[in-house]
């Protein structure tokens, strides 16, 4: 709904004047009757700074007893396990120290021990219907964070991820070596591109310090092993240029160095 104020949600849409059903107008009135969550205050008050531009008038807990949770208090818990009188009960969501909590108040009840199911991500639980038994299986289902990107999925931890993460964080440098096919020796000027880099009043100093840095280090590669193969010349260049500009900028960024032979 937005009460913690989650980025796409309904409230969030409103507050923006994006959402396509709903529009929030001077003298509407929001009731947030939930608690922040510790981490989430940014967030909360940003949608209510929003609204509050937008001419509605909003209510917190802070304001009068209009708080109420969103999960059951535990005499709802034991209304609910009473009615239903399960065989088997098994706390789902939410941290082991809750799910603990939920479990404690079942046996409380009469639920026996052993069939209470505490589960963690990954774990199976096998019904055998002709005799009624469930019990949890020692197999465990491998469990990973997956993205989903447009069209593509792929784990949390892939290389994909860990790039633009180094991208969004030190920016990326691309460096394009025009180099003679026979004598290996550069021709012309290193071209450069840099985004994210460093800010622009600074680029033009940089930019000279890194492509006269370049340049010494392909041709003092070249002198020492003329006949390197061309993904190790890289590989230097590469390291090299990491450790350079983490002393000169401290910031580590993609390098992509290019070696173009004509």
């Amino acid at each position: 709904t937005g009460s913690q104020g989650e980025q796409f949600s309904a409230l969030a849409r409103m507050a923006e004047g994006k959402h396509n059903a709903v529009e929030i107008i001077r003298g509407d009135t929001i009731v947030f009757s939930s608690s922040i969550v510790p981490g989430n205050e940014k967030s909360v008050v940003g949608i209510i700074n929003k609204l509050i531009r937008l001419g509605a008038n909003v209510i917190t807990k802070d304001d009068g007893e209009v708080h109420t949770g969103g999960h059951a208090f535990q005499e709802e818990q034991k209304i609910m396990i009473n009615l239903i009188k399960a065989k088997y009960f098994m706390p789902v969501f939410g941290d082991l120290y809750f799910r603990t909590l939920h479990r404690n108040t079942a046996i409380s009840l009469g639920m026996k021990d052993e069939n209470v199911l505490m589960l963690d991500n990954g774990n199976i639980v096998d019904f055998a219907p002709n005799n009624g038994n469930v019990f949890k299986s020692k197999i465990r289902v491998p469990i990973q964070e997956i993205i989903i990107d447009g069209h593509g999925m792929g784990l949390a931890t892939s290389h994909v991820i860990k790039a633009r993460e180094k991208m969004m964080n030190s920016g990326v440098l691309v460096i394009l070596y025009k180099v003679d096919k026979k004598t290996k020796a550069i021709m012309g000027h290193i071209k450069l591109e840099s985004r994210g880099l460093v800010y622009l009043d600074e680029v033009r100093n940089i930019h000279r310090a890194i492509i006269k840095k370049a340049r010494d280090i392909y041709e003092n590669t070249i002198v020492d092993v003329p006949d390197m193969e061309e993904k190790d010349i890289i590989k230097i260049i590469k390291t090299d240029l990491e450790k350079f500009l983490l002393q000169k900028i401290d910031r580590e960024p993609m390098i992509i160095p290019i070696i173009a032979e004509v």
